[in-house]
């Protein structure tokens, strides 16, 4: 692979019982010292660990899109074990949490607007349930209410919801 170059994977062929899993680019530079419970690089961990708060509303995706929102569904969010952390639902909170406890940062996470359909708190409390069990508890979590919202007055009380779910957990 020559760097500054993308490459490609075409899988032409698998098995339906066990199909092909679990593939890795890993630079050459870091083959010896590969370390796959570490799912981040060297370079961007660096580049990162200055900042004592992450903003994760980036890598969360359209699951705050004002303008394209997603049904706030727990069960149907990013995983470790979707096929792709790049989708509309964005990177799994897994990462994001893995992330944060390894350079001792804060965090901070926009939590998608309702919507008709769904205006129930299931997403914010397994959400808030999750970092409540797998965050270090010296982490501080910031909590922004769907991206690109403004302060409508139709808003706040569900943004006391979610504080008060937040609290609660």
């Amino acid at each position: 692979v020559v760097a500054d170059q993308s490459i490609e994977v075409r899988v032409t062929a698998t098995s339906e019982n066990d199909p092909v899993k679990n593939i890795r680019f890993i630079p050459a530079e870091y083959e010896q010292t590969y370390d796959s419970t570490n799912v981040f690089h060297p370079n961007f961990v660096s580049s990162i660990e200055k900042f004592g708060i992450l903003r994760f509303c980036e890598w969360q995706s359209e699951v705050f899109n004002t303008y394209n929102p997603i049904e706030r569904d727990w069960t149907k969010r990013t995983t470790l074990a979707s096929q792709s952390q790049a989708g509309d639902n964005g990177v799994a909170l897994e990462y994001m949490v893995q992330l944060a406890n390894q350079l001792d940062a804060h965090v901070w996470f926009c939590m998608p607007g309702f919507t008709p359909q769904n205006d129930n708190d299931q997403y914010e409390r397994s959400f808030a349930t999750y970092l409540k069990d797998n965050l270090e508890a010296e982490r501080k979590v910031f909590i922004q209410w769907s991206h690109g919202t403004g302060l409508r007055s139709e808003m706040a009380p569900k943004m006391n919801k979610i504080s008060g779910i937040f609290a609660e957990v």
